[in-house]
């Protein structure tokens, strides 16, 4: 079981890194979690087929995390796929995602394969091939802060998640709007993989402790100076739990 990083920044374009997106899985099936912009382009940079990706999951609906997903299921498309393609968003955005893709002209009677769009409950253990398992959980990403009312309240959501793969455990926080987010869970986790964008760093050491985890991963990257000359400032004992992700890193787990 591997976790491949295509994409590690935020969402700020850049250069040198690509809108979020990870792959977990092996090199027979992947869950593609988060879709951000450029994806298609990554997966035949990494040498993976479209067709191998089993499941899509999303954790909300900013651009840097879903942009990504029209051009993808285009490519599916043209490259023949056949296989069903399982899409998974927080519950009540299944029609907002449907809206979006029918905007580009992306029907399911067009698709030479069945797209599948489900809504996680939070709280909910979703089981997908290969015995891997997730459980999504609400964070303050994302709110109301414009006050806008001709979107419903119920569809600010994001969610982090929890996901299970063998006897490990690997948190993926997502974008979090606080440090509370970063404690979502009560579980163990083996891996955690942590956003550096929205919160201050030195919150990460509250992961370290309630967590234990073999490696925290620093993923979502918009100033790379800034992470790395904080990771720099840690004594050794603790600089060895962190790592700096860059896009194409494999990890094992």
């Amino acid at each position: 079981m591997k976790i491949i990083f295509a994409g590690t920044g935020s969402g700020k374009a850049s250069l040198t890194r690509e809108n979020s997106s990870l792959l977990l899985g092996d090199d027979k099936s992947f869950i593609l979690i988060d879709c951000g912009e450029g994806i298609s382009k990554q997966l035949l940079q990494l040498d993976i087929p479209f067709d191998r990706i089993g499941a899509v999951v999303i954790s909300h609906f900013h651009a840097d995390h879903l942009a990504g997903l029209p051009g993808l299921i285009t490519q599916m498309k043209l490259y023949g796929r056949k296989d069903d393609l399982q899409l998974f968003v927080p519950a009540n955005l299944e029609n907002t995602l449907n809206v979006i893709l029918n905007s580009f002209f992306i029907f399911k009677e067009g698709l030479p394969f069945k797209l599948i769009i489900n809504g996680i409950n939070e709280g909910e253990t979703v089981s997908l091939a290969g015995g891997m398992q997730f459980r999504g959980v609400r964070n303050s990403h994302i709110n109301n802060k414009y006050n806008v009312d001709y979107v419903p309240e119920e569809n600010f959501l994001s969610y982090s998640f929890l996901f299970s793969a063998g006897d490990k455990n690997i948190f993926y926080t997502a974008d979090v709007g606080g440090s509370s987010d970063l404690l979502l869970f009560d579980e163990k986790a083996d891996f955690i993989i942590a956003e550096t964008t929205h919160i201050p760093h030195e919150k990460f050491l509250q992961m370290l402790v309630k967590y234990e985890p073999e490696k925290i991963i620093l993923n979502h990257i918009d100033d790379e100076n800034r992470t790395v000359n904080w990771l720099n400032s840690l004594d050794k004992k603790l600089k060895k739990y962190f790592t700096v992700a860059f896009d194409g890193m494999t990890l094992e787990i």
